[in-house]
């Protein structure tokens, strides 16, 4: 199956303002509205464009009052080919209150980021220059995951393991930050 067309522009939130429970495995994550517009077609080449707005996220880890992501790149899935997405993701997360203090002080309440993500169907999901930078710290780095296996650069090790990797847990399941240590190539 291709992806042919795809247009969207919309708003989700209840009318009453409450929060919504979204559809997706864990504990429940809520959001008061989510503003969203998703841009793709086809014939008009391979380029791609999505940027989403994300009001009042809630998990039972981290409550975020404000986020913003965007990601623009391009999206070839044609049949007989090989699928891949190639874009830049950029984000910025602001009011985060976090259920572990010391991981909330360590993190700070604004951090904003950016990387080049890389999918092609069949080898390992890789996301490169990353850049995270909070209140008093930054850092740059690159990961490639492939299934519940992955690893991280030195850059990011170095900054994670004495802070934060023993409250950090990513994927399904509950595989450690440090997942499957390599050398990233």
């Amino acid at each position: 199956m291709s992806i042919i067309f795809f247009d969207i522009d919309g708003t989700i939130a209840n009318p009453d303002g409450t929060s919504i429970l979204l559809p997706i495995s864990g504990d429940g994550t809520q959001v008061e509205q989510v503003k969203l517009r998703v841009d793709y077609d086809a014939a008009d080449g391979e380029a791609f464009a999505a940027n989403f707005d994300i009001s009042g996220l809630t998990t039972s880890g981290v409550q975020v009052a404000q986020t913003t992501l965007a990601l623009d790149g391009t999206l070839q899935g044609n049949l007989g080919s090989v699928g891949q997405f190639l874009g830049d993701m950029s984000f910025v997360a602001e009011g985060l209150t976090l259920t572990d203090a010391a991981t909330g002080e360590a993190i700070g309440d604004r951090i904003t980021g950016k990387a080049e993500l890389n999918y092609i169907e069949g080898q390992p999901f890789r996301v490169s220059g990353l850049e995270l930078v909070g209140t008093d710290y930054g850092l740059t780095g690159m990961a490639v995951l492939n299934g519940r296996d992955f690893c991280i650069s030195d850059d990011i090790r170095e900054l994670f393991v004495p802070c934060l990797a023993h409250r950090i847990s990513v994927g399904t399941g509950n595989p450690s930050i440090l997942g499957t240590s390599g050398k990233v190539n």
